[in-house]
């Protein structure tokens, strides 16, 4: 479980598809798009038997080398890049930890170095992105996978590890999985400050 906000306010400004990223990951051809799509559909699944555990929790899990119980927010990302790139038989550009802080790094240094090498133009703007946030002088943090572009500062997320769990030992009235949430960019998320928005194109 991890006690995220989700804020619903609706934005003035128009939707667009594309994000305003911070850096860009050149994926191999069709995965931005299953992966946008794989990610959506894991919406609904939820935590069984305690805080981060569960059937498909724990395959997050298990596809980064962590136990039942520990955050998976990246190891989310990680497991559902693994299966589309298994599905389209490329390479999975996405490090292989449950850890979102080490995640961007890697996906940082993978962008700057296809820049360096990039001889054709660069990509359209990304229809899909991964949103970093991360506390102040910690290594911890927290990713969401970032579905739709609201304009000013607000996008749609598919947001693993987030919800709130229920109060019977069943389970039941527990929204802690994975979640459709809404997030405001310009805004911290809790006691987390942005540090990344990576697009995937």
């Amino acid at each position: 479980m991890c006690l995220l906000p989700d804020v619903c306010s609706a934005s003035t400004s128009p939707p667009t598809s594309q994000f305003r990223s911070t850096a860009t990951v050149v994926a191999p051809s069709g995965f931005a798009k299953e992966f946008r799509t794989a990610a959506i559909r894991e919406v609904g699944v939820r935590e069984v038997g305690g805080n981060n555990r569960g059937k498909r929790v724990e395959e997050y899990l298990a596809s980064t080398g962590n136990r039942a119980g520990e955050p998976y927010c990246q190891a989310f990302v990680y497991c559902i890049a693994s299966e589309v790139s298994r599905k389209l038989q490329c390479a999975n550009l996405i490090p292989r930890t449950a850890l979102a802080s080490a995640a961007r790094y890697g996906l940082q240094k993978t962008a700057q170095a296809q820049t360096k090498n990039y001889a054709k133009p660069q990509p359209e703007p990304p229809r899909t992105a991964l949103v970093y946030w991360q506390y102040p002088r910690k290594a911890s943090g927290h990713v969401d996978v970032a579905v739709q572009a609201l304009g000013g500062g607000w996008v749609r997320c598919v947001s693993a590890n987030s919800g709130r769990s229920g109060t019977a030992r069943d389970g039941t009235g527990s929204t802690a999985g994975v979640n459709m949430t809404t997030r405001n960019t310009n805004h911290p998320l809790g006691r987390m400050h942005l540090r990344a928005i990576i697009g995937i194109a």
